[in-house]
């Protein structure tokens, strides 16, 4: 083997190392919660997902899979042993980051319908999701709450409570936004929009 083929080689070896821990990484922080060394590596891995999609129908329903996992991993972080308040309040930001978001793209597909960009199957289709995910949000951070309650000393319990109290609060502003735009009555929690 000469010189040449061996520097082929290294730089093959080194490029699939760079290139695979690379993937690896990405597909390891999958699975990361606010705290975690490779979070960041998850929500840059997202950041690139989003820019890659287009039309904000598709927008608005990845911007609502990363609402979900957001979700998940606050959920994930309260189960933990030995419940961390910073690390809940940070999972709990996230949320409501993520809840802003969720409903910014929709605001964005409503009115990217509204100027005929969006059909109304869509629209309706991405509302009906907004709102079935909302109706289990809201049931998963009241559950997450309880825990909380269950788990945590009174001084911090305060704090969290807030926190959680005003995640909840948008996620049922986020639920009132896509009945009105569903036509659904608001007292109704059926989930279903009407023809």
């Amino acid at each position: 083997m000469n010189k040449k083929q061996k520097i082929i080689i290294i730089f093959i070896v080194v490029a699939m190392l760079v290139f695979g821990s690379g993937v690896g990484a990405v597909y390891a922080s999958d699975s990361a919660v606010p705290g975690d060394f490779l979070y960041s590596i998850d929500r840059a891995a997202e950041s690139a997902q989003m820019s890659l999609t287009r039309g904000p129908d598709a927008k608005a329903e990845l911007e609502l899979e990363f609402l979900n996992e957001r979700v998940a991993e606050l959920d994930e972080v309260v189960e933990s042993e030995g419940l961390d308040s910073d690390l809940v309040e940070d999972a709990v930001d996230e949320v409501e980051k993520s809840l802003a978001k969720a409903w910014g793209r929709t605001d964005a597909m409503i009115e990217a319908r509204e100027n005929g960009n969006v059909s109304e199957v869509v629209h309706q289709r991405v509302l009906q999701m907004q709102l079935e995910n909302t109706l289990r949000h809201e049931e998963k951070l009241n559950a997450v709450k309880d825990k909380v309650d269950e788990k945590k000393e009174e001084h911090e319990q305060a704090r969290l409570e807030k926190k959680l109290e005003n995640a909840l609060e948008k996620t049922k502003k986020n639920k009132s936004q896509a009945k009105k735009g569903l036509g659904i009555e608001e007292n109704d929690d059926s989930g279903q929009w009407n023809d």
